[in-house]
């Protein structure tokens, strides 16, 4: 709960900088989906460091995959437009394909509310499997603005954050001493 509660504070802060806010319009604006998949995999390789790409098409439904620690992992699928509609056409193609796995990793340029949210972890329960994760414009945007250079290459947007600012670096607690 404490970590959920610093995550909103700091969001908050981020909503009232203006890079912050140019970096969520670049996201709701039409975007290359050649582009936001690399960039995407690109940012979500921190967090799943085994992320392998799979650009172009005939991928079987896959933008991605991530290696398990005991087999397959879930594959990842990235989408800049009607979510719930894409996500399942590439649940459908994985099957269809062949595919084994049945974990999936969502990752979009669009705000997902909690409500398409659950819908989309239902339409993917009901094709048998399980949404493990879903970063939504939302963690982009918090991505984008530590990342100059994905900023400048997806966006177009130039700018530093702020000299002083109330919003860290890192996403680590921090941590009175």
């Amino acid at each position: 709960r404490p970590d959920r509660v610093d995550r909103a504070r700091r969001e908050t802060r981020l909503k009232r900088d203006r890079l912050y806010r140019e970096i969520v319009k670049g996201l709701e604006a039409e975007l290359d989906g050649n582009e936001f998949q690399a960039c995407a995999c690109a940012l979500l390789k921190r967090i799943y460091p085994t992320l392998a790409p799979m650009p172009g098409g005939q991928d079987a439904g896959q933008d991605g995959t991530i290696a398990g620690g005991r087999g397959q992992g879930p594959f990842l699928v990235v989408t800049t437009s009607d979510v719930p509609r894409n996500v399942q056409k590439n649940l459908r193609s994985h099957k269809r394909a062949g595919g084994r796995r049945r974990e999936v990793v969502v990752a979009t340029s669009r705000h997902v509310t909690p409500t398409a949210r659950r819908k989309i972890e239902e339409a993917a329960r009901k094709l048998g499997f399980v949404v493990k994760n879903l970063h939504e414009r939302a963690w982009f945007a918090t991505a984008l603005y530590r990342d100059a250079s994905w900023r400048k290459q997806l966006l177009g947007i130039t700018g530093e954050m702020p000299a002083l600012t109330t919003v860290p670096l890192t996403d680590r607690p921090l941590l009175a001493v």
